[in-house]
């Protein structure tokens, strides 16, 4: 299987435009008709793809919404779209707005419309009541429902940009020196309050950080919202103007602070959950302000985002918190404190050398493996998850250790340090773009790093690990997701699987 030449890629994405355009234009079954012929032309791929999400459903928090994608492909696969198919696509889009709708409200009207085209659906005519009428179209809500009973809207505004995924931000981003900042530097805010956005999406992640005084006065540096920009952008300050309605909309579902009596260090970021956030951004703030804190006066309480898991409690007790001093924020989403403590935020996926070179001490361990060691080959594995997944992952790792005999595969469910310790010594490491690249950060000069990624998707995160010394990095770049993949059963490029043909692989182990 090659990479499809460009003549023909270009032709498929005319093919999914009309598609999306005829859907759109309230024409479901010629969309589904034009989506067929892309996915009948190569059924193995989409078989391999729709095998693996089936494999993954437990623990998937959208399952429901694969499992309508799962009917719908399989009977694309099958047999002529008809009326059937019709109301399995309607059913799909009204799930996938109802996904999109607490975080990114025109997707979801737009998936609303969608659904209401197929089949109108009652729900979907009702939630598109609500846009209208917010949008002024009174005699066109009403035309579909009462207002009144639609969904609740958040506020939304356009941004100048689309963080997150600006080129010209992530180029820059590269190359930019920035000036390390200061976590010390830490001015009491005496009544102040901060809480975490997390329940308005399906995994569960920390979407949103806001801060306000005790007036309830904003105080925009230390809030953050999905979708974030990258540090160089310069629209940051009018995003994070635009982000806080959103921020004190969620807020208002809360009910009502937990009032701490004393000092609270308060440390929250965005995806803070997640291995790379926690270790690379989160961890630094809260550490170096908790040393500091150490020289003047302790904290009675420290609250922080990166959930009850064992490798927060593996770097707390490191820091030598006391356990019976950490309130977390999945239980208790918003503080307020007699006084507050907030560190400045680090650069958003970009650790800058400062945070490096603190955590490079942290993790110091003369107990552990040195890197006077003999040099390792190593693969980090992505194993059984639902966001870029490398497919076939088994088969390429024995097609692999047939040519690297001496290849480990790190366990994931092993200590930081461990985790971190074992790539000291490494010569060679491959990954799928991931958290498992964050134990990059130990790697000695000279390693080779080999990223496994979906051309959809391969944000620099890890460029401020792999500059560091100088590491031989290789992109190798997966198929795309097949087109109609992308706009029905992935969530979002993210998501994408990581998809390898036979050449990439023969090519890697030539080089």
């Amino acid at each position: 299987m090659n990479h499809p030449d460009p003549p023909a890629a270009a032709q498929e994405l005319a093919i999914h435009q009309q598609a999306c355009s005829d859907l759109h234009a309230g024409r479901p079954l010629q969309a589904l008709r034009a989506w067929q012929h892309l996915l009948t032309a190569e059924p193995e791929r989409i078989r391999a793809h729709l095998q693996h999400v089936a494999e993954n459903l437990d623990g998937d928090p959208l399952v429901d919404t694969k499992i309508l994608a799962l009917k719908l492909f399989d009977s694309l696969l099958r047999q002529e779209p008809g009326e059937n198919e019709q109301g399995q696509l309607g059913a799909l889009l009204l799930q996938l707005g109802q996904v999109s709708l607490p975080e990114l409200p025109p997707q979801a009207q737009l998936r609303f419309e969608q659904a209401w085209a197929c089949s109108r659906i009652p729900e979907a005519a009702t939630a598109l009541a609500g846009f209208y009428a917010r949008q002024g179209l009174v005699e066109g809500a009403w035309a579909l429902g009462d207002p009144a009973a639609a969904p609740a809207l958040p506020p939304w505004q356009p941004l100048p940009c689309f963080p997150g995924h600006c080129q010209p931000c992530q180029q820059s981003l590269a190359t930019e020196e920035r000036t390390p900042i200061s976590y010390t530097e830490l001015r009491p805010i005496p009544g102040g309050s901060i809480w975490v956005q997390r329940h308005t999406n399906p995994w569960h992640l920390s979407h949103g950080v806001g801060c306000v005084d005790a007036n309830d006065a904003p105080l925009l540096p230390l809030c953050r919202l999905y979708p974030w920009p990258w540090a160089p952008c310069p629209h940051t300050e009018s995003i994070a103007a635009a982000s806080l309605k959103r921020l004190l909309h969620h807020r208002a579902s809360l009910g009502g602070p937990q009032r701490l009596a004393g000092v609270v260090l308060a440390v929250a970021d965005l995806s803070a959950e997640l291995y790379f956030h926690w270790l690379l951004e989160t961890l630094p703030r809260l550490g170096r302000a908790w040393q500091h804190l150490q020289a003047t006066t302790t904290p009675d309480w420290v609250w922080h985002n990166g959930t009850n898991h064992p490798r927060t409690h593996e770097a707390c007790q490191r820091l030598g918190i006391p356990p019976e001093r950490i309130i977390h924020a999945d239980s208790h989403p918003w503080i307020q404190a007699e006084t507050l403590l907030v560190p400045p935020f680090c650069p958003f996926g970009a650790a800058d050398s400062d945070q490096l070179t603190w955590l490079d001490s942290f993790w110091a361990d003369p107990a552990l493996p040195d890197r006077a060691k003999s040099p390792t080959r190593h693969y980090l594995p992505r194993g059984l998850t639902n966001r870029r997944a490398l497919l076939g992952e088994t088969t390429w790792i024995r097609q692999w250790q047939q040519y690297w005999p001496d290849l480990q595969l790190q366990a994931s469910g092993s200590s930081c340090a461990h985790q971190l310790a074992a790539l000291s010594s490494a010569e060679l490491v491959i990954a799928p773009h991931g958290g498992g690249m964050t134990n990059l950060l130990t790697m000695p000069p000279h390693c080779e790093v080999v990223e496994l990624v979906n051309p959809a998707y391969q944000p620099p995160y890890f460029n401020s690990l792999i500059n560091r010394g100088q590491t031989r990095h290789r992109l190798l770049t997966g198929l795309p997701t097949p087109l109609p993949l992308q706009e029905l059963l992935y969530e979002g490029p993210s998501s994408y699987p990581i998809e390898l043909d036979r050449q990439t692989v023969t090519n890697l182990a030539l080089t």
